[in-house]
């Protein structure tokens, strides 16, 4: 399945189009001025850390109105509200409030470890509290956010930073949050720890609406494009089964893609190029069955005048005319071929609406075929193909007299047949040498000699199998071989059940 994609053009498009997709919002990030995360880490804490930061204010905020007894009450009001946890602590892994959990010692070393923009925290309260306004309560950096109009906070704008573990809470959000309790004038410098119970099933740091949004557009371009793709690649489907066939020599097929673009013209010009070709093959077979038909005449005329002259002419003459007589023959023995071949050439494919009882088929080639070797059968006798049983008997008896005059003597023959659901397999076996790998494939073209040294008293007309595949393709079937191990020829027919 994984193959078949990757071979499809749908396939392909898809590809190309999301990593188009990538690569404008790579160039829009850059243009922009946003860094591309370098982790997986660094990506989710860039898309959450502007809620991060929004809770851990609002966090700040409120435990500045809270007692410190209280704080527990209200980081857990919190964890419900985003469904997650939320723990108070100081900057050396001291917890202050919220979440009861032991802090790893990675997170205590994120704690105590500065990064980059981070200062310590400063307090400026308003004048009416009693302080000198601009007085700070602490020194610090020079702060990054202005104080809150009605607290003095100020909140720091450094980072937040994720903490991976390979055991208990997978992961641990830190983030630097200045903590003063109600009536109390001192500042912790300390942070917010948000403690996920699953990294994609918290909402804080992949919010439902976001993602419900990015599906949206997800169905949307689906939508926009899988009918085109879906119509281009179903096309494509039909032009690539329509030549299948054509190259099977079923110059009838019709394409059946009604489009008007380019692929529905070169569908027409298929069907076109499948129209010409099949009246040229059929006029060249037409001329070739003609031809021998013709040439079947003169010959047994001539052969009945060389058995007159066999009468006449001297003992030392006669050898001559033997001679002739053995051409003469042959000639009539590749005429006869030639007028089969054209014959099954030009039946229609298929094989029609005939149906053929195939073991008494076998029985009749057996009985003609089975003086020079010994012949197994292993065909049920309620074996019914579809098919030209005149067609099906003349393949059969060629493989047959095939297997006797290269392998009769090495052992017994055996034809067997085996059922699938929708066909039946005929087999006919040897035990002889068998034939050269690279010849396989060409065994049933017409004239093709596996041996180029073999005439036609050694290797026969070459037509034989060529017989063979037009016979059972005109029964609407298939014919292949194979090498045996260790040694032999299997010819395989398949035909199709009733």
């Amino acid at each position: 399945m994984i193959a078949r994609l990757q071979r499809s053009l749908g396939a392909r498009i898809l590809q190309l189009a999301a990593l188009n997709l990538l690569l404008l919002i790579a160039i829009g990030l850059a243009a922009s001025g946003i860094r591309l995360p370098r982790n997986f880490a660094e990506l989710v804490l860039q898309a959450a850390e502007p809620r991060l930061q929004d809770v851990a204010r609002r966090i700040a905020l409120d435990v500045e109105h809270t007692r410190a007894e209280d704080a527990d009450a209200l980081l857990e009001r919190y964890g419900a509200e985003y469904r997650t946890r939320f723990m108070l602590a100081r900057n050396d892994g001291t917890r202050i409030a919220g979440a009861n959990l032991a802090v790893p010692e990675a997170v205590k070393h994120a704690l105590a470890g500065p990064r980059r923009g981070e200062g310590r925290f400063e307090f400026r309260p308003p004048p009416e509290k009693g302080h000198p306004a601009g007085v700070p309560h602490q020194r610090s950096f020079p702060p990054t956010a202005p104080p809150d109009p009605q607290t003095g906070l100020r909140m720091p704008q450094t980072p937040a930073h994720l903490v991976s573990m390979g055991h208990g809470p997978g992961f641990w959000i830190v983030l630097r949050t200045p903590i003063r309790f109600a009536g109390e004038a001192d500042i912790i410098a300390g942070s917010l720890l948000v403690v996920p119970y699953g990294l994609f099933r918290d909402p804080l740091l992949f919010p439902l609406r976001p993602l419900l949004w990015g599906l949206l557009a997800l169905a949307v371009t689906v939508l926009c494009w899988w009918p085109m793709l879906r119509s281009l690649t179903r096309s494509l489907g039909q032009l690539e089964h329509a030549t299948s066939e054509i190259s099977q020599g079923r110059f009838n097929t019709r394409v059946g893609v009604t489009r008007t673009d380019e692929i529905g013209r070169l569908s027409a010009a298929i069907e076109q190029m499948a129209a010409r070709l099949g009246q040229m093959v059929s006029g060249q077979k037409r001329f070739l069955g003609d031809t021998a038909h013709e040439l079947r005449s003169p010959i047994g005329r001539m052969q009945i005048a060389l058995e007159i002259l066999n009468g006449r002419v001297s003992d030392a003459e006669r050898a001559y005319v033997n001679d002739l007589k053995e051409d003469v023959d042959a000639l009539r023995h590749l005429t006869d071929e030639l007028l089969l071949y054209a014959e099954a050439e030009l039946k229609e494919r298929g094989g029609g609406a005939q149906l053929a009882e195939l073991r008494p088929i076998v029985d009749r080639v057996v009985a003609r075929e089975s003086a020079d070797a010994t012949i197994v059968v292993d065909v049920p006798h309620d074996t019914t193909v579809r098919g030209d049983a005149r067609l099906l008997e003349r393949a059969i008896a060629n493989v047959v007299r095939n297997a006797v005059k290269y392998a009769g003597s090495a052992g017994p023959i055996v034809i067997a047949s085996s059922a699938s659901p929708r066909s039946i397999a005929l087999t006919v076996s040897d035990a002889g040498p068998g034939v050269a790998a690279e010849s396989l494939e060409r065994l049933f073209e017409p004239f093709f000699r596996e041996d180029e040294a073999r005439n036609r008293r050694t290797g026969g007309t070459g037509l034989g199998l060529a017989i063979v595949r037009s016979a059972v393709e005109a029964c609407g079937g298939t014919v292949s071989c194979k090498n045996r191990d260790p040694h032999g020829l299997e010819v395989q027919l398949v035909l199709n059940k009733t």
